[in-house]
């Protein structure tokens, strides 16, 4: 799913045929081990106003069933029929995705216990995983891949930053210049790469370049953003400028505090939104916003809420909600979201035994 939709058996490609198999396929592998209701094939898939797509449906699995199955064996074996829908069982070890986020989370453990060279090690596994420079990539202008594609745009590029932070702490300077001096190109208005530049430039004794890529990179944000450069990168720099004849004293704390930050943050900098929830508690959706029982942005203390439940994120189309493999859900006006999907304002979210109002701000 990192890239083009493929399934290899045996290292091989196996055809799945034009778009809308592919599309089934996908919407069961992002709700994967829990059931796709009918409807929300049909909204995804068909689009609005479809009608009854139903026959049409039951051919397309009966088709995915046939390819994915072995031969001569069970051919529901990996999709599997219910009152609620559709179902494909996949473990996570099979499936990019999950190993993707299960490597960097190791990083993010490593880099949380100081182990640098340990973290370092599983973010470069994990962006190993890629195929691709966007996930779904073969079904742009689908909706609901689209929205996933910009919800793993931010992961990809969080784990980027996250592993090039962990290479500066292990001195790796010389080694990222070119890699740093491409991603500066590719995400003009991203501090965070600027910053990482501006590190490993002064930590290999290039000052003149590092006070290059900052003065450029603070003529192009206030031009094109109309706006100071974010604080944290101001930060580096100065301490760059005071400390630049000590090359390699730089270390991930000297870093911009937002390593999730990324150029759709920049262009969506004016985006504002809240949760109402409780009685009347009110939290800002300013960017990324995660939603669960422990350890996220949002912390709601409901036994029925996972851990990690749901995350709001920017695009160009609006806020848009994911679920993130929930045990119990979550839920946009009483319909269980599948896929990530824009929030209107006043729209109503469950999860668990949790209600919140999402409230766009006036601009």
């Amino acid at each position: 799913m990192l890239g083009p939709l493929r399934v290899l058996r045996e290292g091989a490609d196996v055809s799945l045929g034009g778009e809308k198999p592919r599309a089934v396929l996908a919407l069961m592998l992002l709700r994967r081990n829990r059931p796709v209701p009918v409807p929300a094939f049909a909204e995804e898939v068909w689009g609005r106003g479809a009608g009854d797509v139903q026959a049409n449906l039951q051919v397309l699995i009966s088709n995915l069933r046939r390819v994915l199955g072995p031969a001569g064996g069970d051919t529901q074996r990996y999709i599997q029929t219910s009152p609620a829908g559709y179902s494909m069982s996949v473990q996570d070890e099979s499936l990019d995705l999950a190993r993707f986020r299960t490597l960097a989370a190791a990083g993010n453990a490593a880099r949380a216990a100081k182990r640098p060279a340990d973290a370092a090690h599983a973010y470069a596994d994990a962006l190993r995983e890629w195929s691709g420079e966007r996930g779904l990539e073969d079904l742009g202008g689908m909706p609901f891949a689209d929205a996933f594609a910009q919800t793993m745009e931010h992961e990809l590029l969080s784990v980027l930053q996250a592993r090039i932070e962990a290479d500066l702490a292990c001195h790796r300077h010389d080694e990222l210049l070119g890699e740093l001096y491409e991603l500066a190109r590719r995400y003009p208005l991203n501090d965070v790469f600027c910053g990482q530049l501006v590190m490993a430039l002064a930590a290999s004794g290039r000052s003149v370049d590092a006070a290059d890529a900052y003065h450029g990179f603070r003529e192009r944000y206030q031009s094109e953003m109309g706006a100071n450069v974010p604080e944290a990168l101001r930060r580096v720099w100065m301490s760059v400028s005071r400390e630049a004849d000590v090359p390699g004293h730089y270390t991930s704390e000297t870093l911009p505090s937002r390593a999730d930050r990324t150029v759709v943050d920049d262009a969506l900098a004016g985006l504002r939104a809240e949760l109402v929830h409780g009685r009347g508690t009110r939290t800002e959706v300013t960017g990324r916003l995660t939603i669960g029982r422990v350890g996220c942005d949002l912390v709601l203390p409901d036994a029925r809420i996972s851990k990690s439940h749901a995350v709001i994120t920017p695009t160009q189309d609006g806020f848009v909600i994911s679920d993130l493999q929930s045990t119990n859900g979550t839920f946009v006006n009483g319909i269980p979201v599948v896929v990530p999907r824009v929030l209107d304002h006043l729209d109503r979210i469950r999860l668990g035994g949790t209600e919140l109002v999402f409230r766009r701000s006036a601009e």
